[in-house]
Order: C-alpha cells, then structure tokens, then sequence
C-alpha cells in the first residue's frame, strides 16, 4: 500500500515508477488514489485507455524520458520543482541500483534478518551490472546500527 500505517500520522505522496504503465487497475494502490496522493511515472507511451483510466482513478501521471529505464535524475528534479524535497525509495534490486547508478542516493537504510535463504535464485537488494572490484564499491559512512524487534538496521550516508 506504501501508506503510513501509525495511527494519526500523514500518507506520504506514493510514486510508482512503472515505465510502461504496467500497474493493474484492480491493485489496492490504484483503488486508494483517491484518498492517498498517487503519482505513476512511466516512460514510454501506453494505449490512452490506460492512461484514461488511471486519471478517472485520481492517479496523477508523470513522463519522464527513459534512460535504459525511468531516466531518476529527470525525476528528483522534476519532484524537486513540484516542491517534494525528500523521496524514500522503497523497491526491489532494479531501481536500487538504478538509484545508486544515478547518483541520487544520500542516505542508505538497510534493514537484515536473522534469516539466510542465500542460492543462485535468491534476490539481491541492489542488481545490476555490480562492482568489478572491491576498491570501487560504495561506501557508507556515519553508520548507525539499530536492533529493531529480531532485525538489525544498518543506516549510513553515501561517501
């Protein structure tokens, strides 16, 4: 739902980056647009019934030149114009790396479970092409760690 789930608190603008407008219409997000600020980015061009019908939802759309996915540099700019200064990027191994790759990474909140699945197959938090060598890899600096319940989060800014 990507809404804030502590009693009293204020939903953050959710931003959906879905290059080809792939988001089905029936998912909870697409059914509380109304009620939650709903923004889904996308590049390349859909049918107009698609676009239609996601705007009858009260979803807002944005297109954002596509740069071997959503183009995130355009996009923080473009959100910084529409006055929204603060994104949390909450998504899979693609767009974290892509958001890494990009440049538009301050702060890193990474969270770990006392739980290993590990295998060829498992996800990673972080795809794409990696780092050859270890002397290029991202560092972190100001690191905090953080026991919450049985995980462990490990926050740090960029160097």
């Amino acid at each position: 739902m990507l809404n804030c789930r502590i009693e009293e608190n204020v939903n953050p603008i959710r931003i959906i980056c879905d290059t080809n407008l792939d988001i089905p219409l029936d998912c909870n997000i697409i059914k509380t647009a109304k009620d939650i600020r709903t923004i889904v980015v996308y590049s390349n061009k859909p049918n107009n019934n698609k676009i239609e019908q996601l705007l009858s939802n009260k979803v807002e759309l944005l297109k954002i030149p596509y740069n071997n996915g959503i183009d995130l540099r355009i996009l923080m700019e473009t959100l910084g114009k529409m006055q929204i200064d603060s994104v949390l990027i909450e998504g899979g191994g693609n767009i974290n790396a892509s958001a890494l790759s990009a440049g538009i990474v301050n702060k890193v909140y990474a969270y770990i479970a006392p739980k290993i699945v590990g295998g060829k197959e498992s996800l990673s938090p972080v795809t794409g092409k990696g780092i050859e060598y270890m002397k290029d890899a991202i560092n972190l600096k100001n690191l905090s760690l953080e026991k919450i319940d049985e995980d462990v989060l490990i926050t740090g800014y960029i160097k």
